[in-house]
């Protein structure tokens, strides 16, 4: 990203994170197909991501070419800033140590934190670009999967995916 964000970028670069979310917990769910309750939480995971790519997709043919141009200010330096974050530092970020969790245990760890980065990012989005009901829909969504990720770490309770009532 240039200096100056794009609403287009900014929205674009959520699209990418959709995409990584849904390569990593494909293969999360893939490496632990033998544990059949956690598999299909990753599983489940995925399928929201890729919801979650359709709407930013949807909001993206949304936005005016060229429109939207951030000055350098504090927001705009905010936003870059949560998309330089932790988890798109490759091998070394979130989705790195997702790709590297030897356990269960490890992998939760890493996916609510990529979660909350997520959050982070579209939070910073929607401070920028304003208000809208697609990108909110996206954030609460991603809140209720740092909310049913931690239930499930903290009590065993199945997952429930974007699909299913809490």
């Amino acid at each position: 990203m240039s200096e100056e964000v794009t609403a287009t970028e900014a929205i674009e670069f959520a699209i990418a994170t959709e995409e990584m979310g849904v390569l990593a917990y494909t293969k999360l769910a893939e490496k632990f197909s033998d544990q059949e309750e956690i598999s299909a939480a990753f599983s489940l995971l995925a399928r929201d991501e890729k919801a979650h790519r359709a709407q930013f997709q949807a909001l993206l043919a949304h936005v005016p070419p060229d429109e939207g141009i951030m000055t350098k200010d504090e927001k705009s330096r905010y936003l870059r800033a949560m998309a330089m974050s932790e988890f798109f530092r490759g091998d070394a970020g979130l989705i790195g140590r997702l790709d590297r969790a030897e356990s269960v245990e490890e992998a939760l760890v890493h996916v609510v934190g990529f979660e909350k980065a997520t959050l982070g990012y579209y939070l910073a989005v929607k401070d920028v670009i304003g208000e809208s009901d697609a990108l909110e829909s996206i954030i609460q969504a991603e809140k209720g999967h740092i909310v049913r990720l931690m239930k499930y770490v903290l009590t065993g309770e199945k997952m429930k995916g974007l699909g299913d009532p809490f």
